[in-house]
């Protein structure tokens, strides 16, 4: 019989999962004869800071009513020799499990249970937001059925190791399972509560539909299949100091060209995101604001058509002897770019540059065969 060692005896009934931090394992607590979930956490460097951490985040949680919370109850800690033990309730299944075993993984939940979980779950979210915590992997992984066979099963958020405090994210430690991931947090920028709002949404569809909404592992995949569906995130989550440098440095008056001492003063380059908007308030450096748009006389088939480079040509199907230019990406490029008031269309100008940009990431990063 293997035990764990503490104030309380505990009898090791399973192993319930394993990671990188250790393992969880079902014990029976031998004094009150309950079942509890121990998360054991190895002695090593950098996993004392993370136990630490967590069980601050598990404190606070305890200020939660817990009638309403569904989040998981933390009992204690202790330590069996060097390691770190969490003790908590024990329940039953997690959702991702409870999908494969009940072959639902085809057809999805039915709607009476899809619409009870869902609303717990934004429940214990809003529960989160008023002591200031983001749960960030929010997964079926991550929910638990308390009891499988109760209708309409009642469910609870675990795992609150990556666990950040709203308005102190640290981007280094905030990890989220990338098919659940936030576009904010995909493109590590500004975070919020809200990336768990996201990853509940792909959850919830998951579970009525059966399969992962966005079933990619890889960032650019999962991103591009993110704005095929939903959409262009907007510039603000995107490198919005990015794009601000860029325009700069596509004036095409040149005199209005940014130069090389301010573009080294933007804060592209001399603020971390994170910071950029504190910062840019408080700066005595001036941030290009006063540099007006873009204006141009010149028609956009003078700006992307050189006069060495000939118009392609093809045959008219009305008449095959007949050869006509073929001007239509020309006024692809002219409507996209260019607005009534000869202003350049920045979204499309940028959105361009973004692609190609990602064609040269793509031959740099990846061999031709394997792709994505």
């Amino acid at each position: 019989m293997l035990q764990i060692k503490s104030t309380c005896q505990r009898r090791v009934v399973k192993v319930l999962g394993e990671g990188g931090f250790g393992q969880v394992l079902k014990c029976c607590n031998l004094e009150t004869g309950t079942m509890e979930a121990v998360k054991v956490m190895k002695s090593r460097t950098g996993v004392i800071e993370k136990a630490k951490h967590e069980i601050q985040i598990l404190k606070q949680l305890r200020r939660l009513d817990p009638n309403t919370r569904h989040v998981v109850r933390f009992n204690s800690f202790f330590f069996n020799m060097e390691d770190i033990c969490l003790s908590f309730e024990f329940l039953d299944v997690d959702l991702h499990a409870y999908i494969c075993e009940t072959r639902l993984y085809e057809t999805g939940l039915p709607l009476p249970e899809v619409r009870p979980i869902t609303e717990q779950l934004v429940m214990a979210l809003h529960q989160l937001k008023t002591i200031g915590i983001i749960h960030v992997d929010i997964k079926p992984g991550n929910v638990m059925i308390v009891d499988r066979h109760e209708k309409p099963p009642r469910v609870k958020l675990v795992d609150f190791g990556g666990a950040q405090m709203s308005g102190n994210v640290d981007f280094e430690t905030c990890i989220c399972t990338q098919m659940y991931s936030a576009p904010e947090v995909l493109l590590r920028s500004e975070m919020n509560e809200a990336l768990d709002m996201w990853s509940l949404g792909v959850t919830a569809f998951e579970l009525a539909v059966g399969t992962p909404m966005f079933p990619y592992r890889r960032r650019y995949r999962l991103l591009n299949s993110i704005i095929k569906i939903l959409g262009q995130p907007p510039d603000h989550t995107a490198e919005e100091y990015g794009v601000n440098l860029l325009k700069n440095m596509l004036q095409v008056d040149p005199n209005q060209r940014i130069t090389p001492v301010e573009a080294l003063q933007h804060l592209f380059f001399t603020v971390k995101e994170e910071k950029a908007k504190e910062l840019e308030t408080t700066s005595k450096e001036p941030c290009m604001e006063n540099i007006p748009d873009i204006q141009t006389n010149y028609a956009v088939d003078q700006l992307v058509k050189p006069e060495h480079v000939q118009p392609e040509t093809v045959v008219s199907q009305e008449n095959p002897a007949e050869v006509q230019p073929d001007n239509s990406g020309e006024d692809q490029l002219n409507d996209g770019f260019q607005t009534e008031d000869n202003t350049l269309n920045y979204n499309c100008f940028v959105n361009t540059l973004r692609t190609v940009g990602q064609i040269i990431y793509r031959t740099d990063h990846f061999d031709w065969f394997g792709g994505f």
